[in-house]
């Protein structure tokens, strides 16, 4: 079939397929056939009717290319056909046009000559699609909570104590963002319910029979109450219960966790507002648990002294205490010592044992040497001292006194008298580190000494240094397995006075300028400078007596709240008892 086009013109032959049906015709047509002619031929080629409309589409380079104009048909017949050898396909698609919709019917009314009619209302919609239906709403019930793994709280799940079923239960509250209070608590039930009256949320936990165990006997996990009230301040949150979830980050011993940091990481894990104050509370309370409780550290005190002596004999020991049996004093003989200020309840001194050898290193608590060595040697870093001062010393000057005993050396600043058989020089470097100085060196050289290193003292020769780590300090094992013995002392702990509540005064505050200092008079006699001693006498003896039948409240001292402790000892106390 040929479609209707101009003899005068070439012709051009390609396909026309019909993706719905697929089909496939051949066609023929003229080169300057227009967009609208080719449509008509289009649709009487494939008999397509009114009711459809017709998308042209053809391929090149692997794309879709439409036919909406006759700028689409030129460019196909000069642009693609042309520099095609191929025959090429033109692809046809039907749309279903939608269905026109028709306004109702109104009766006509009369419009006056004067009246312009919206736009609007001019606008009839003909071609506007069929709306769709619109959704049908689902409501959701109200949502309640009946899960009971949702919690981890189910019948049967045990714990090792009661402490733990209370510390699980209250770490459960402020995770799902409700509040209970007990109704039940001794030594053999537990049970709690939610704070809301009403409400029908209830826990029941028992111990085991014949057992320390505790157990979930009961669980209504369905609260009836309203959820929607906000509680960012948890009645459930104490202190204690704060402590046993900070437990696991106070392990590392690196980490400096605040209480700011505590307040920070309640209000994100846990959604729960909680004070500084209480946040500290807890972090103690954590501490307790992890290093036990610092009362209890001095009546195990005794036992630990007794055990360490029983596995280290001929050690120097000694445990001090005062009248009342409170502790003062702890020494352990070792090699020398450091102090360190205590923190926390009970302030004092810790002396501990540390110890410098010859090689200016610190003495670990045990270990061996078997490397065999000359007798007499140096050690490394104490002959590199030796050798620096012979270097600067072989220019001095040196002089004799009394021959083979007294010498006079001009180290080229001062002079200085050595007396090398009592080992000792003015310059006071000799005696003080051990060390021969740059004097006694340069007497040495004019001596015919080949090595200075014999001046040294013997603590810096590495057969000394090697007899330092000889004794080894066996440990006590786990408390345990201490032995106890009868005559065991009883220590308690030393008694701390209470710091006065708010800021300590400052009495060494600096003075604005101009200020003048506040001169201090009698409330009595008006007389300035203070109470005069007598009065102090009359108020200090009637302090204890009661006015008008009632006692008199004591001042709390102000200055200080640490007693003095005797840190000094005797050397009698270091042996054993």
């Amino acid at each position: 079939m040929t479609l209707k086009a101009s003899t005068s013109y070439p012709k051009i032959s390609l396909l026309l397929v019909l993706l719905e049906e697929e089909l496939t015709y051949g066609v023929t047509f003229s080169q300057n056939t227009r967009y609208k002619h080719l449509l008509a031929n289009v649709r009487r080629k494939l008999n397509i009717g009114s009711e459809f409309d017709v998308r042209l589409s053809y391929s090149i380079r692997k794309k879709s290319v439409r036919i909406v104009d006759d700028d689409d048909v030129d460019f196909f017949v000069h642009e693609v056909y042309k520099h095609k050898s191929d025959l090429q396909s033109f692809f046809v698609t039907k749309i279903l046009k939608p269905p026109k919709v028709t306004p109702p019917l109104t009766k006509p009314h009369h419009i006056p000559t004067d009246y312009s009619e919206p736009k609007w209302k001019r606008n009839t919609f003909t071609y506007m699609p069929t709306p769709p239906e619109p959704p049908k709403l689902k409501f959701k019930p109200p949502r309640t909570i009946t899960d009971n793994n949702s919690y981890g709280l189910f019948p049967g799940r045990k714990f090792n104590s009661k402490e733990e079923c209370m510390y699980e239960i209250g770490e459960q509250s402020l995770i799902h963002g409700f509040e209970y209070k007990p109704r039940k608590s001794d030594k053999y039930r537990y049970d709690v319910k939610c704070v809301h009256r009403g409400c029908h949320w209830v826990i029941i936990t028992a111990q085991v029979d014949g057992s320390s165990d505790w157990e979930i006997r009961t669980v209504r996990d369905n609260h009836t109450c309203s959820r929607t009230k906000l509680i960012p301040n948890r009645r459930n949150a104490t202190s204690k219960l704060l402590g046993h979830l900070l437990v696991p980050k106070l392990r590392d011993n690196n980490r400096m966790y605040k209480a700011k940091d505590i307040v920070h990481d309640m209000k994100v894990d846990y959604n729960c507002d909680i004070t500084y104050k209480k946040a500290w509370r807890g972090r103690n309370i954590a501490f307790e648990t992890l290093n036990g409780c610092p009362k209890n550290s001095f009546a195990q005190l005794p036992f630990f002294c007794h055990n360490l002596h029983l596995t280290n004999e001929g050690w120097a020991k000694n445990l001090l205490t005062d009248d009342e049996d409170r502790f003062e004093m702890f020494f352990y003989g070792h090699w020398s010592f450091d102090a360190a200020h205590l923190k926390g309840t009970y302030l004092g001194t810790n002396l501990l044992a540390v110890g410098m050898d010859g090689n200016n290193q610190i003495i670990p608590l045990a270990t061996r040497v078997s490397q065999d060595t000359v007798e007499g040697e140096l050690s490394d870093w104490a002959a590199a001292k030796v050798q620096d001062r012979m270097l600067k010393s072989a220019s001095w000057v040196v002089n004799g006194i009394e021959h083979g005993e007294v010498y006079q050396v001009y180290d080229r600043v001062r002079t200085h008298i050595v007396r090398i058989t009592e080992g000792n020089c003015t310059c006071r470097i000799w005696q003080l580190s051990g060390l021969p100085c740059g004097h006694a060196i340069a007497v040495g050289r004019v001596l015919g000494l080949s090595d200075s290193s014999q001046l040294a003292r013997n603590w810096f020769k590495k057969t000394t240094i090697k007899a330092t780590y000889e004794p080894l300090i066996f440990p006590t094992g786990d408390d345990t397995t201490w032995e106890t013995s009868n005559n065991i002392q009883i220590v308690e702990p030393p008694l701390m006075d209470k710091r006065p509540a708010g800021r300590p005064k400052n009495k060494d505050r600096i003075r604005s300028r101009g200020e003048e200092p506040r001169q201090i008079s009698c409330g009595r006699c008006g007389k300035r400078g203070g109470k005069s001693p007598s009065k102090r006498t009359q108020r200090s003896s009637g302090s204890s007596q009661t006015q008008n039948g009632r006692p008199q409240n004591k001042r709390v001292n102000s200055q200080g709240s640490q007693q003095s402790m005797p840190f000094g000892y005797n050397p009698v106390n270091l042996a054993d008892p």
